[in-house]
C-alpha cells in the first residue's frame, strides 16, 4: 500500500509514483520514497537512506510518497519439466 503523507493538502496530487529508474539520491539503489521540501526540492531515497535521514529532514518536508511497503506481483513458478 502506498502511502502519502503530508503536512499541506495541496501537494498530496502533486508527489509522483516512484518508477523502476527512480534512484535513491545517497547510493543509486532503487527510489522507494519521494520527499518534497518546502524550497519544492525532491529528495528519491531508498529505504535505509530514507530511514537515516528521516528525522534531519522532517522540518523541511512538505510531502512524502513513502513506497516501502509497495508488494510487487510474484512470477509464476516455472513448471516442473520445462526448459
Amino acid at each position: 500500500m502506498t502511502r502519502i503523507h503530508t503536512d499541506q493538502a495541496p501537494f498530496v496530487g502533486d508527489v509522483e509514483e516512484l518508477g523502476l529508474l527512480d534512484r535513491c539520491d545517497r547510493c543509486g539503489a532503487q527510489a522507494k520514497v519521494r520527499v518534497t521540501l518546502a524550497s519544492t526540492l525532491e529528495l528519491l531515497f531508498c529505504g535505509n537512506h530514507y530511514h537515516k535521514h528521516a528525522e534531519a529532514i522532517r522540518p523541511d518536508v512538505v510531502a512524502i510518497r513513502d513506497e516501502r511497503d509497495w508488494a510487487v506481483e510474484e512470477r509464476p513458478q516455472a513448471k516442473e519439466g520445462a526448459s
